[in-house]
């Protein structure tokens, strides 16, 4: 009876062991699992992003032009040739002169972060920063591409007159940065055309205008301010067209002119002054039209013309 007793809590002994260490393994097992999920998680190989891209970098680049874009306009992945990985690292181009040109650092075919500079080793207005931002592609700042999460979304260039166009390939976020990495231009796109708010900063981070779009057109309340901060411009929109009043400040927040639309056509009274604070312009408009007494007056303070209107049309 003892040696079955013994035997019978022995084995129990045995299956307590058995599923200790069973449980402490399933645990351990579980801990690696989630452990390597979490890592799965983080974004492949951060810790080799340079913190600045700087000129030195180039000596170990990839030759920019050597790398393949494969994929439609806006969905564009890069590849070193003959393989079937996207691009991971860095690639550079150069000036004639042997100056680097850009340098860019790529992740899993995303253009991740780029940074240029001119023949004379300054800085150009190329800057790409997480993904967002702008590639000049000739040596002019207004020309090149915009990128969106590290995508070539939107070429931005000139046309044969000189004037400059943009063309979407697909919609997303514009970002363009100055040469001293301070954001220039941010904006969206929706089916092709400008949507939401576009804001556009100076050199020194000032908020010079903001401007508001629905499907393209203007919408809503949109500002101007003047280099110093001051308020410049407010003309609002509605459905596209001028609607309400429409006033420019000066410098030290002088009214400088008011007018009035309904509808995106003149309307009520309109006011214009000197930079002196000294009348200028000052008439009325009805439905579109000029009415009544329309004054123009010089800085000195004499009147230059005047007219009567009717109808649009002057009386005398």
């Amino acid at each position: 009876m003892w040696k079955v007793k013994s035997q019978g809590s022995g084995l129990r002994w045995a299956c307590v062991v058995w599923c200790f260490w069973f449980v402490l393994g399933f645990e351990l097992s579980e801990l690696i699992r989630v452990s390597q999920g979490k890592a799965l998680d983080m974004p492949r190989r951060t810790e080799v992003i340079p913190t600045e891209l700087m000129p030195e970098l180039a000596n170990q680049a990839y030759p920019v032009e050597e790398l393949q874009f494969r994929g439609e306009d806006g969905w564009e992945l890069a590849y070193s040739p003959n393989s079937s990985v996207p691009f991971d690292g860095l690639a550079a181009s150069f000036h004639d002169n042997g100056q680097v040109e850009k340098l860019f650092f790529y992740e899993d075919g995303l253009l991740h972060s780029a940074q240029g500079w001119n023949h004379n080793g300054e800085l150009s207005s190329t800057h790409v920063e997480n993904g967002w931002g702008f590639v000049m592609e000739l040596e002019d700042e207004k020309v090149g591409y915009l990128y969106d999460r590290g995508m070539q979304i939107a070429y931005r260039g000139r046309t044969d007159s000189g004037k400059l166009y943009r063309k979407s390939f697909v919609d997303g976020i514009h970002v363009v940065f100055y040469s001293n990495g301070v954001m220039r231009e941010q904006g969206a796109f929706s089916n092709g055309k400008r949507h939401g708010i576009w804001k556009t900063w100076n050199a020194e981070g000032g908020l010079v205008k903001e401007f508001h779009f629905e499907r393209g057109s203007f919408e809503g309340v949109n500002r101007e301010w003047h280099e110093n901060g001051a308020i410049k411009k407010v003309f609002p929109f509605k459905d596209g067209k001028p609607d309400g009043e429409w006033t420019v400040f000066g410098l030290d927040g002088e009214v400088l002119s008011t007018s009035h639309f309904a509808e995106g056509k003149p309307e009520g009274k309109w006011k214009t002054l000197h930079d002196d604070g000294s009348p200028r312009f000052a008439g009325s408009f009805e439905n579109g039209e000029k009415t009544g007494v329309h004054r123009w007056w010089k800085k000195d303070g004499k009147l230059r013309k005047h007219f009567l209107y009717h109808n649009g049309n002057p009386v005398y």
